[in-house]
């Protein structure tokens, strides 16, 4: 009868060794070992205990109570979480509910694993009774070892996220860059998972993989290959961040190719990349760059081109540079040119219909009315509100208001 009080305990030894065999299939890459040695660590107590050993016993009594503690204190942190918990939003109710069922299984099992460590009371007379003092030295240190042991190789399948890694080279991008991520792991494993990422067609994990790049990693490494061919797939950043690289590492021709690539992709990257190949002394390429930016209708690029050559374009050329800048910018743009020759900037720039330009408009017409010139304000603002920018409706009926009383005019921003 008292052997058959081993019968629960021993089952769920096998039980526990059948669940790491199983989760070991899951690991076809990397670290199977790991769950095949605890496994085999918890089959042999198993076998152990059907053989009255006593370090066997032992050992389960200790594994049954550490295991309760840990599932009832995961238990009660769910449980905590579930009355009390405050995420969720709109779906708070269910979270908590679902937190109150994982919480209620948890607790379930600490109760079974406590249930299975007291079924282990009752043959413990009849195996202990007759032990000797060296016995107990000697199962106990060996119970503790095997128990050392199985803690050890769950903390290193946890520590190492070995299912992420497996999905990692299995070809799961988005698991290779939570990994390069992962500060558990040193610089060169978040940088191989990064490029495995990237391999993967995974952008993020590239990102990961180009703020690592080395000068050992030239144009011709897995690394630089790697970022190219997202490169060439139409991502704009990557082309800037390689050509940024190797124009670094001396290899101008590459980086010249990348850096215009990525300009032509998105011509709001003309200007990012522009400003790089500057702080690298690249400064025809990032004229080039900027230019066709410019040409293309980017702010930001016209204003680092104005920047970049304010003080070598002869007069004409920086004049009609500055215009150019203003009428695809804003208003900070416009400003000094309305101040020089207002009635000449502004009357071609209440002619376009973007918004910045009616916004700019808008400035105009305050420059004009300060000027005394607010017949020409209200014409400005009446060409921007017919093109249906309300701000300029409401500015026409002050003015218009204004006059009719025979007030002070004043344009003033809502």
């Amino acid at each position: 009868m008292r052997d058959l009080a081993l019968v629960p305990a021993t089952c769920g030894l096998v039980a526990y060794a059948g669940l790491a065999a199983y989760g070991s299939t899951r690991l076809p890459h990397v670290g199977a070992w790991t769950l095949q040695l605890g496994g085999a660590v918890l089959a042999t107590a198993a076998l152990a205990l059907v053989a009255r050993q006593l370090w066997s016993l032992v050992f389960a009594l200790l594994f049954w109570s550490l295991t309760g503690l840990g599932y009832g204190a995961l238990g009660v942190v769910v449980g905590r979480d579930a009355l009390t918990g405050s995420g969720g939003g709109e779906w708070a109710g269910v979270r908590g509910l679902l937190l109150g069922a994982i919480a209620a299984v948890v607790m379930f099992a600490a109760a079974l694993s406590f249930a299975l460590a007291a079924t282990l009371a009752l043959p413990w007379r009849a195996l202990t009774g007759s032990r000797s003092a060296a016995a107990w030295v000697l199962s106990t240190l060996l119970a503790l070892a095997a128990l050392g042991l199985v803690g050890w190789l769950g903390g290193r399948f946890g520590q190492e996220r070995l299912l992420a890694q497996n999905e990692c080279l299995a070809g799961g991008g988005l698991r290779c860059y939570e990994l390069s991520r992962d500060e558990r792991f040193g610089t060169p494993e978040r940088h191989a998972f990064a490029l495995r990422g990237c391999l993967a067609g995974h952008d993020p994990a590239c990102g990961q993989l180009a703020s690592s790049l080395e000068p050992a990693h030239g144009a011709e490494s897995a690394e630089a290959n790697s970022l190219l061919a997202r490169c060439e797939a139409g991502n704009p950043d990557l082309c800037r961040r390689l050509g940024v690289h190797l124009l670094k590492l001396g290899d101008a021709a590459g980086a010249t190719r990348l850096l215009e690539r990525s300009c032509a992709l998105d011509t709001r990257w003309c200007d990012s990349a522009a400003r790089a190949a500057e702080e690298l002394t690249a400064l025809p390429l990032a004229r080039r760059l900027r230019e066709q930016g410019c040409e293309r209708e980017d702010a930001r690029a016209c204003r680092g081109l104005l920047q970049q050559l304010r003080g070598s374009l002869p007069p004409d050329d920086l004049a009609r540079l500055e215009l150019r800048a203003c009428l695809v910018g804003d208003v900070n743009d416009c400003m000094p040119l309305m101040r020089r020759d207002l009635h000449g900037v502004c009357s071609q720039i209440c002619a376009g219909a973007s918004q910045s330009r009616m916004h700019s408009c808008g400035y105009c017409a305050r420059e004009a009315v300060s000027a005394g010139a607010s017949d020409l304000a209200e014409a400005w603002l009446a060409a921007s509100c017919a093109r249906g920018y309300r701000w300029s409706c409401r500015e026409v009926e002050q003015l218009q208001h204004a006059r009719i009383s025979a007030g002070p005019a004043r344009v003033s921003r809502p």
